[in-house]
């Protein structure tokens, strides 16, 4: 009997965009993408030990990957069904706080941010930064998921080869 990948995968990713999107939890997003690929490969780990299969670095690294992508589309979409239900332009407020920290923004710059927030007040989200933010969480997630899900294979690996005294 083969152990489920699934499983860890689902537990990765649930990890990773529970820290992504809640309110406080977020500012640990650095820790908790890294940390849901740990726990998705801690969970794949214990069910090897169960069904005494071997436990392979290249299996980490998928856990890792397929928690990061999955949790990157997710986390896309809950941030865009948030924009679109609480109808906040964030460039807006980006804007007002710059000019009341008496910041100067470069004209090229400020023309930019201009169009991103027309794009906000006609649709009531941004295309332009949905797509930049599902196409960054497509390739960070996955990233530092494998990073912490390679830890975890680091630290799980060695508990395999570690002499029974």
């Amino acid at each position: 009997m083969q152990p489920n990948r699934l499983t860890p995968v689902i537990i990765g990713a649930i990890i990773m965009i529970v820290v992504s999107v809640l309110p406080f939890l977020n500012m640990l997003c650095c820790i908790g993408i890294p940390l849901g690929g740990f726990l998705g490969v801690s969970n794949f780990f214990k069910q090897t030990q169960k069904l005494n299969t071997p436990f392979e670095s290249k299996d980490g690294m998928l856990i890792g990957l397929f928690s990061g992508i999955l949790a990157g589309i997710f986390v896309a979409g809950i941030n865009l069904m948030f924009t679109l239900f609480t109808h906040i332009n964030p460039i807006n407020d980006m804007l007002d706080l710059f000019a009341q920290m008496k910041l100067s923004i470069d004209p090229g710059v400020e023309n930019y941010m201009n169009k991103l927030s027309a794009e906000y007040n006609d649709r009531g989200f941004s295309p332009t930064l949905t797509i930049f933010q599902l196409i960054t969480n497509i390739i960070f997630y996955p990233l530092f998921g494998m990073i912490g899900a390679m830890i975890g294979v680091s630290i799980f690996k060695k508990r395999i080869n570690k002499p029974i005294i």
